[in-house]
């Protein structure tokens, strides 16, 4: 038996129903959940619930998998039959592709492509249902700590580059408007989304696709200088040209994501191998100590300490980017860790 799960908290109902489907059907059972270029625009919390739900199943007795994938609905079913899978659980799905033949949503995709397999949909727990009443080992923690932005995160700056875009696209456009006549300019544009949603993703692309046709619009269509369209012709390109666009931005900006998702999982393997053979020379246990803080913050971008139980208390025995312990600094980080330590807890 497969059960699929992605961020929502949904996940872990997922993974409890599973495991009552798994032990009443006495099968095994694996959780997968399938990586896509969706992935990649997922904040802090959400890749940690993924991983807490991951967590979970392995705790309550099931196999746990991580695919990378195009495709959700494609690479659960592909991944089933190569399996002998015979039930597969999922949550239903608010994604929807807005291109293509209508807005189906992903639990759609599957039970068309999944044949005889049989597909358990899960909407949800019930209205007011509180998971603090979950047994312990089936609760997901709450998130308290989030990862460092990188130093060069500038959300407006692709929106100010795709605007420099357009405005290059509307120079050319003039060069070759008195050049030669050319009957249909557009592709200029269309040129412009293509980069913006190559360089900067699909939220900027869009914004270059909206500009782009009110720039075409303003400048180059007749009456010039203003936004009316006198042609009924030029409506109806103008409004191809706007899907073109939109259209364009959505396939480019998704073949970024998956580069993007494909060079960071290979960056992540690169970093472990690199890491497993550090470890193979390490022979001490203070060398060990440095080189676990050291990894632990290159991959997290954060400050690391780590604290070992000594005489009276907890001492620290290892930290990376400059950690300064005191109980008289950091009472409170002090007090919890070793609160956690002395109660056994983990978060």
């Amino acid at each position: 038996m497969l059960v699929c799960i992605d961020e929502r908290p949904l996940g872990a109902v997922l993974v409890r129903t599973g495991k009552r489907i798994a032990d009443r059907l006495r099968a095994k059972w694996i959780v997968l959940h399938v990586e896509t270029s969706h992935d990649v625009g997922l904040t802090d919390a959400d890749h940690d619930r993924i991983a807490d739900t991951l967590r979970l199943a392995e705790r309550l007795g099931a196999t746990t998998l991580t695919l990378p994938g195009r495709s959700i609905a494609e690479e659960v079913v592909a991944y089933a039959r190569s399996n002998n899978i015979t039930e597969i659980v999922i949550g239903r799905s608010d994604r929807r592709r807005w291109f293509g033949f209508g807005s189906r949503a992903v639990v759609s995709d599957l039970m068309e492509q999944a044949g005889s397999i049989s597909i358990h949909v899960i909407a949800g727990e019930p209205e007011g249902e509180r998971l603090s009443n979950r047994p312990e080992g089936e609760r997901l923690p709450d998130k308290t700590v989030r990862t460092r932005l990188p130093e060069s995160n500038r959300p407006l700056w692709p929106y100010l580059a795709s605007t420099l875009m357009v405005a290059r696209a509307l120079g050319v456009g003039f060069g070759i408007d008195r050049l030669v006549e050319v009957p249909n300019l557009s592709l200029v544009f269309l040129m412009e989304v293509l980069g913006s949603a190559t360089l900067y993703g699909l939220k900027p692309s869009l914004f270059t696709s909206l500009l782009g046709v009110a720039t075409y619009n303003f400048f180059f269509l007749p009456p010039i200088y203003s936004f009316t369209v006198a042609d009924p012709a030029n409506v109806v390109a103008l409004v191809f040209f706007f899907l073109a666009a939109v259209l364009t931005s959505q396939l480019a900006a998704a073949s970024r994501s998956q580069i993007t998702a494909a060079r960071r999982r290979a960056r992540t393997t690169a970093e472990l191998y690199a890491f497993s053979r550090k470890l193979t020379g390490i022979g001490s246990l203070n060398d060990l100590l440095w080189a676990t803080a050291h990894q632990i913050a290159m991959m997290l971008k954060l400050r690391v300490v780590i604290l070992m139980p000594a005489k009276y208390g907890l001492a620290v025995r290892a930290g990376y980017r400059r950690i300064r312990w005191s109980r008289s600094a950091s009472g409170s980080t002090s007090e919890l860790a070793g609160f956690v330590w002395t109660g056994g807890r983990v978060f």
